[in-house]
């Protein structure tokens, strides 16, 4: 059995390439792409990550699962503070630009004493000059008009 020492992700990708060479047998094995997920709390990994410039250039991709959490504005309960998302807002500029990919997924539960991942989103959103977009008619995951019938579900994962 072999074990991989969590460090910083550069060190990590050294660490996984040397176990695939003595432990797969492959030929000086490289890890090409990378790509980190954060559910809840653990968009605080990710922030620590990405605030590093040389980490940071090492990432390909970054999935926020209902966890880009934030700080407020000092005498705010309202207002995001904007450092508690700067490393995040980074990433996304460079995944609107198409050098990086990102994904926020989130809920649209309230939180107290820090930002809401649907407040937090927001900020993100609007530090990039973006607004949201209601979905359009018919669009997957929209939610149905109190009149409308749902058709079944018949995906057997979705099902079970």
């Amino acid at each position: 059995m072999t074990s991989v020492v969590v460090g910083p992700v550069g060190g990590v990708t050294t660490s996984i390439e040397a176990t695939a060479e003595s432990g797969l047998g492959l030929r000086t094995p490289r890890i090409r792409r990378v790509a980190l997920s954060a559910w809840s709390a653990g968009y605080g990994a990710l922030y620590h990550i990405l605030s590093s410039r040389s980490r940071l250039e090492l990432v390909d991709a970054v999935l926020l699962m209902d966890s880009m959490h934030a700080s407020y504005a000092p005498g705010s309960e309202t207002e995001v503070h904007p450092i508690s998302i700067k490393p995040f807002v980074a990433f996304a500029r460079r995944a609107a630009a198409g050098e990086k990919l990102m994904v926020i997924t989130h809920s649209a539960i309230e939180t107290e004493g820090y930002a809401s991942t649907t407040r937090t989103t927001d900020a993100l959103l609007a530090a990039l000059g973006l607004t949201r977009q209601p979905p359009a008619a018919g669009s997957a995951g929209v939610a149905p008009a109190a009149s409308a019938v749902l058709a079944p579900v018949t995906l057997p994962v979705a099902v079970r």
